[in-house]
Parts: C-alpha cells; sequence; structure tokens
C-alpha cells in the first residue's frame, strides 16, 4: 500500500471488441471533450455505463489528446459477455497476468504508472500506484470472484475488486448515473498524494475525484507532515491549483461510523483550493460529520454500478453518503468545463496556463466567456456560486437513511432519522425547500447542492446571465479560513 494511511469515506466500513486498427481521430482538434479522473479502488470496465461503440472509443488516445503517453497498452476485453463471470472466464489469463506481474518486485515497478486503455469504452486511462483493496467469499472460486464477505484473496490490478471505485466512477461519469455521461474517464487505484499530483500533472486531465482521506487529523497530520517533511498537503494544494479537484468532506471519526464528527477543518485532504462535498439525503435536510462543506450532493446507495456486473444498478455498502456525493458533484463540474468548450469551439484538453477552455464566444456578450476564455478560478467561483441554495431532489437521488433498505449490516442499533451507513448521521423529515431563506444553512452544506439544476445555472452563466449573489457564504468561507488556519498550522517552525 501507499506510504501513508489512506481509507474510502464509506459510511459504515471500517473499512471486445478488437481495435478498429485504421480508425481515424475524430475531429480531434476541433470537438469538444473533457477528461474526468478518480482516486480509489480501480474500476469494473464490463460494465454497460461506460461502453462506447463510437469510432474514438478504438482509437488510440495519443491520437487526439496531446500529451497522453503513445506508449499505452490496450486491454482488449470481452465487453459483450452476457454476464460478469462470463466475461471472466474469457479474459481471466489477461487479469492474472497483471496480477503475477505485480506480484514480482521488478514487475510491480513497471506496473506503477504505467496507463492502459480499454478500447469500446470511455475509459481512456487505466493504472495502479497501489492495491485497492478486495471483497471476495472464504473459500474463492478460481475462475470466478464473486462478492461476498471479506477475504483475504487476490487484489487484480485495474479491476476493481472491492466496489468502491465502480461505484465513485459511475457516479463521476457513468451513462444514465451521473451528470457527465460524455466524459471520458481515467481510473487510478490506490489512494494517496502522489496520485493525486500524478493526475495534475498529466495536463490531459481536466478534473479529478476523491472520496478517501487520512486517518489522522489536523493538527496532529500537520505535525507529522511539516516534522517528517512529507509535504501531503503541499502536494494536494498544488494539485487542486493544477485543475478542478474534489474531495468528499468525510462521514466521521476516521471516517468510521461517524461516532466523532470531524469538521472540515481538520481534514487534511481539504486544502483550501479543492472542492470540498458534503451530502444530503433525498432533498431533505441530513447531517453529516464533514462540515461545512463547499458543496454537497446527494449521498444515494441505490444509483450505481456493480463491480460485478455488467448492467443495471444497484445499491451496496459503498454507495454511500459523502463517497457517492464528491463524484456527483464532480460530474457537474466536468460538465461545466465540457459546455464552456462546446461554447468557444475549444477541442483542447487539459487546464493550460489556469485556462480551462478557449476560443471565440459566438454570440455571448456578458459573463465570464466574453472575453473568449475561461480561468480556473472563474470555473470554481462558477460552480460555488450556481449551487442549488437549497437542495431539491433530482433525478439520479434516492434514500441514503434507514427508509432505504440498507444493504450492510448492522454494526449499532439505529433509529428513526440515523443514517444506515453513518452512525451518528441523521436525516430529518423535513425538506431543505422548507427551511426559509434567511436561515444560515451554508453552516451544514455551503454554497449549497451540485444537481441537475445547479449545472442549468451554470450554463445559464456560461452564457451570460448573472452569476448568483452568494456573497454572505462567501464572507462565511472567508471567516472559516482563519479558523482552519489556525486548526492545520497552530505553530509555524
Amino acid at each position: 500500500m501507499h506510504r501513508r494511511l489512506t481509507i474510502p469515506v464509506i459510511g459504515v466500513v471500517v473499512l471486445a471488441s478488437q481495435l478498429a486498427g485504421t480508425a481515424e481521430p475524430v475531429q480531434a482538434a476541433t470537438t469538444p471533450r473533457v477528461v474526468i479522473a478518480h482516486i480509489d479502488s480501480g474500476i469494473n470496465p464490463y460494465h454497460a455505463v461506460f461502453r462506447d461503440r463510437s469510432r474514438l472509443a478504438y482509437t488510440h488516445p495519443s491520437k487526439y489528446i496531446p500529451g497522453y503517453p503513445k506508449d499505452a497498452e490496450a486491454l482488449r476485453l470481452t465487453l459483450d459477455a452476457p454476464s460478469f463471470e462470463a466475461a471472466w472466464r474469457k479474459d481471466a489469463r489477461i487479469w492474472q497476468g497483471l496480477l503475477k506481474k505485480w506480484d514480482t518486485p521488478d514487475g510491480s515497478a513497471a506496473l506503477t504508472g504505467k496507463v492502459f486503455w480499454i478500447p469500446g469504452t470511455r475509459i481512456i486511462a487505466a493504472t495502479r500506484f497501489s492495491p485497492g483493496g478486495t471483497w471476495c467469499p472464504a473459500a474463492q472460486d478460481d475462475v470466478t470472484p464473486p462478492p461476498a464477505v471479506v477475504h483475504d484473496c487476490p487484489d487484480y490490478p485495474i479491476l476493481d475488486d472491492f466496489g468502491h471505485g465502480t461505484m465513485t466512477a459511475s457516479r463521476m461519469a457513468g451513462r444514465g448515473t451521473s451528470l457527465c455521461p460524455d466524459c471520458r474517464i481515467v481510473s487510478i487505484e490506490g489512494l494517496g498524494d502522489v496520485q493525486v499530483k500524478w493526475a495534475a500533472d498529466q495536463g490531459w486531465i481536466d478534473v479529478q475525484t476523491n472520496s478517501w482521506g487520512n486517518l489522522v487529523p489536523h493538527p496532529a497530520w500537520w505535525a507529522v507532515d511539516t516534522f517528517a517533511d512529507q509535504g501531503f498537503a503541499e502536494n494536494l494544494e498544488e494539485a487542486a491549483k493544477q485543475h478542478l479537484a474534489y474531495f468528499a468532506s468525510g462521514n466521521g471519526a476516521a471516517f468510521a461510523l461517524g461516532w466523532t464528527t470531524w469538521p472540515t477543518q481538520m481534514g487534511s485532504t481539504l486544502v483550501p483550493n479543492a472542492i470540498w462535498v458534503g451530502a444530503h439525503d433525498n432533498g431533505k435536510v441530513a447531517h453529516w460529520s464533514g462540515a461545512p462543506p463547499h458543496l454537497v450532493a446527494d449521498g444515494y446507495r441505490g444509483l450505481t454500478a456493480g463491480n460485478r456486473a455488467v448492467k443495471g444498478v444497484e445499491g451496496n455498502a459503498f454507495a454511500c453518503c459523502t463517497s457517492a456525493a464528491s463524484p456527483y458533484a464532480a460530474s457537474v463540474g466536468a460538465a461545466t468545463v465540457l459546455e464552456a468548450r462546446r461554447l468557444l469551439g475549444d477541442g483542447r484538453i487539459g487546464v493550460r496556463g489556469g485556462i480551462v477552455a478557449r476560443g471565440r464566444p459566438r454570440g455571448i456578450r456578458s459573463g465570464p466567456l466574453a472575453d473568449g476564455k475561461l480561468t480556473l478560478n472563474e470555473l470554481r467561483d462558477i460552480v460555488k456560486h450556481t449551487a442549488q441554495a437549497r437542495p431539491t431532489e433530482g433525478k439520479h437521488d434516492g434514500g441514503a437513511h434507514w427508509a432505504s433498505e440498507p444493504g450492510a449490516p448492522v454494526l449499532l442499533p439505529y433509529g428513526p432519522g440515523d443514517n444506515a451507513f453513518c452512525e451518528g448521521c441523521w436525516t430529518l423529515p423535513v425538506s431543505w425547500t422548507a427551511v426559509p431563506e434567511d436561515a444560515p444553512a451554508y453552516a451544514l452544506i455551503g454554497y449549497g447542492a451540485a444537481n441537475e439544476f445547479s449545472l442549468r445555472t451554470a450554463f445559464g452563466v456560461l452564457r451570460g446571465a448573472r452569476v448568483p449573489d452568494r456573497s454572505e457564504v462567501d464572507e462565511f468561507f472567508e471567516n472559516e479560513a482563519v479558523v482552519r488556519e489556525l486548526v492545520q498550522h497552530p505553530v509555524r517552525p
């Protein structure tokens, strides 16, 4: 594992098609696109929400993405199998070969950070830096590794053997499960600041999302980071300055069970230029321990691709809370980038010198695109200021609380209002829309919800509509920054 102890932010868990060889790039210089990455436990590339049957999906990404590694290898998988088990039987040699290589010192060194792409999908890059965890039966079948109980079993590189990564990938860029179904996907397996920095340094990744946190809170982590000269927070902050970076705000002490709430001021991954994401529950008032976040999104557990499925959506113990909210909020940011590039006719990818999109603002006479460019700072302001101040139920929302029949084991009793995946978190039977507008909701939900309604507002701003006045929330976070600095850096050496 990575040298720093990290864990996914999960509420209740203490945790083909052959390549068309002569395919031409599709208008590489003019077609607007966006690339989004998650840093997690891998991905299930067989699931239909990631499929793409266009010519582009069979074209080596270096043909249309400047800076993309030309030596990236294609994983030619069986994407037309009727089940995950059938696909596994045909492709087992591929996955076992990667695992065998990883299990040797020279092989793991060669595989670490090596980029693969998967023809027939929107997964243009998949790589591993450290294992992503497993969720396997006690007596594993040699052919098919279905999920059952936690057990020591093989953790195949790239492939999501845990479930959390496929959930976050589907929430950030799944077709029918996200707000950026046209995003090109990067899957980075293994948690840590090195991975965060790698994603930002590539130059061809526009947005990244992270649903994990450090087990050590500030100010203790500040002491470790500072006096051991490790630079954890510095790496995260530098990455957040290079492109749009989202982090889940957390579900409790050590992000496990929510027994003790950690405010965002104590989260070592929640650096100033990152966007911190909390959760609401189907438009109802919900308390989550990572507060105040900048944004919230629904923490629905039931609309996610399964890591042992090829179609459909399902709920599991990992599809919950801020882990599910962060990638969904990131899909809003990515869709905003894509729309800006469409409006400006910008076919380039990546943030270049702080510029997210550049081109001719045809018919746009006011707003952030009137000067022919969208900066990263403007983008951050847009996704924050257009958030829905009082979250409402959206098309991808659903109950995450006790009434939604959780699929996770009950470790402790919970009653009406308690969240089955986050002991100590609660949902009230009160809609946010019923909360008076003059009530300071930003203390719990920041600027508000990232959803299809906020995305519609963001699109309007890109076309020249007035940016919503969120000065009250701006002032709140300016004051919060003072508190955060005192907590995170109590003594300057």
